[in-house]
């Protein structure tokens, strides 16, 4: 009778991550302050913006026009209107376009921005 032997894999690989199962990163917190019309926002962390996000000033309903960088770990964000007295920045989950140096995403929800 002729045996099967199983074939491991190498020790070496054997406590490595594989590649979809990567921790993410940190997640984002942030401060805000409505100047003008234009919002600062302040995060906890460095961050890299790709472009410009996808959030909505309520409830206006109004997303942004502009981006500009005011230091690694801040941001103003530009709105064709001024924000009203009670104005809330809403983020979507998992937004891409500005995410912490280690891969983690701006903390979702609703802030306001008074």
């Amino acid at each position: 009778m002729i045996r099967q032997t199983r074939r491991q894999r190498p020790a070496q690989s054997r406590n490595r991550p594989q590649p979809n199962q990567r921790p993410r990163g940190a997640d984002l917190t942030a401060t805000f302050e409505v100047v003008g019309s234009t919002v600062v926002v302040t995060c906890d962390m460095i961050i890299t913006i790709k472009a410009l996000p996808k959030y909505r000033l309520m409830p206006q309903d109004v997303a942004p026009t502009g981006i500009t960088t005011k230091t690694p770990t801040g941001f103003t964000l530009t709105f064709a209107a001024p924000p009203a007295v009670d104005s809330v920045l809403v983020i979507p989950a998992m937004e891409p376009n500005i995410r912490s140096l280690s891969g983690g995403y701006m903390t979702e929800g609703s802030f306001p921005v008074n």
